[in-house]
């Protein structure tokens, strides 16, 4: 059991009972006078308190394990980079690109296609992998599911035939130093997929994405 849990159900199960050791205190302390009601509504008082506490480490602990929830298709292999299945989805075949500058079909198939990418990706259904750091040779990790809440891929960046990478910005700042539409700094630009499930997802019939 995590620690968290752990010590959210001690509180609780500790609440009532400090609780009412306090409202009861003026009969084992001999304490009378002002002393009566306000251990009585102290100790109602640290019994709600322990209890929203108890709540409150809970909550943080559910939010925290969902933060580090991955893909369950971690499994599949991590064998193909992410910029070039989105190439793939709008193709329909693998390793091929155009020129699509000025091409206004174009930038509403590619947008598409990154909103699809973004939302399969935050259900699960799409792994998705990058590394972190600046040095060389980071190893690749599973990236959460909930990274896709607040991060999506800038459209109008993978679109260009040129592109080697997927611009990742911030859609919805969380924490200290992220700004909103800026590129993501928890995460390399490398992301990988999976071709297999890519394949699955999009199949070569159906050709382009309509």
């Amino acid at each position: 059991m995590r620690r968290d849990y752990l010590i959210a159900i001690l509180l609780a199960v500790a609440a009532v009972p400090l609780g009412a050791a306090m409202m009861v205190a003026p009969d084992y302390l001999h304490l009378s006078g002002y002393f009566v009601p306000l251990t009585f509504w102290g100790g109602i008082a640290l019994a709600a308190a322990l209890i929203l506490v108890a709540a409150l480490i809970a909550w943080r602990g559910e939010r925290a394990n969902e933060s580090h929830a991955v893909s369950p298709l971690s499994h599949e292999p991590r064998n193909v980079r992410l910029i070039d299945a989105i190439w793939r989805i709008h193709l329909g075949c693998w390793d091929d690109r155009v020129d699509c500058s000025g091409d206004p079909d174009a930038e509403i198939k590619f947008f598409k296609i990154t909103s699809q990418i973004r939302q399969l990706a935050l259900d699960g259904k799409l792994p998705v992998w990058g590394t972190k750091g600046r040095r060389p040779g980071a190893p690749f990790e599973a990236v959460p599911l909930a990274f896709w809440r607040t991060h999506e891929i800038v459209s109008s960046y993978v679109m260009n035939y040129l592109a080697q990478d997927v611009f990742v910005c911030v859609t919805e700042p969380t924490k200290i130093g992220q700004v909103r539409h800026a590129r993501t700094m928890d995460w390399n630009p490398d992301f990988m997929t999976s071709r297999e499930v890519v394949e699955r997802l999009w199949p070569p019939a159906q050709g382009r994405v309509p």
